[in-house]
């Protein structure tokens, strides 16, 4: 039944919210748990083996809980709330938008632009310490630098050709 529904009919708003919030947090699972099966009929007597896959591949580091919950038509125990805990080590994972500048054709004295995007595809800041290059005509607009996770940075490189 719609919320709309039992608000113009002249329920009041405070329990249809309260309600609302627990039906919306009950539907909420964490996209680091996959169970199997997700629904299943166990015979009088009989067992079932359920799996529980915990997958940290794009989730920030640090602790992370949950529950998973059975519910079942035992009357004695409808419900049985398995707390679940996962532990991600945070780490940063350098990503660049490509492993070649390109700056055309320059005369001695000229110059030319270029920009580089780092990415941080990790779940940790991602901490640059330098950025440098060996041959001297080309330099950065940044030494040194820091990419939040999902973040990026774009790096702007200049050839000034001298010789």
């Amino acid at each position: 039944m719609p919320w709309e529904y039992l608000y113009n009919f002249g329920y009041p708003a405070g329990p249809i919210l309260t309600q609302a919030i627990a039906y919306s947090i009950s539907r909420i699972r964490p996209r680091w748990i996959r169970t199997v099966p997700t629904s299943a009929t166990v015979p009088a007597g009989g067992a079932l083996n359920a799996e529980a896959t915990f997958d940290a591949t794009w989730i920030r580091g640090g602790p992370h809980d949950a529950v998973i919950r059975i519910q079942s038509n035992d009357p004695h125990q409808p419900e049985i709330l398995l707390p679940a805990h996962l532990d991600v080590t945070p780490r940063p994972e350098i990503d660049l938008s490509r492993s070649i500048l390109s700056f055309g054709s320059q005369i001695i004295g000229g110059s030319s632009l270029d920009t580089l995007v780092v990415s941080n595809s990790g779940t940790d800041v991602l901490v640059v310490t330098g950025v440098i290059s060996s041959i001297a005509d080309f330099t950065a607009d940044v030494d040194s630098f820091r990419v939040a996770p999902g973040a990026d940075r774009f790096v702007h490189v200049a050839f000034h050709p001298t010789r």
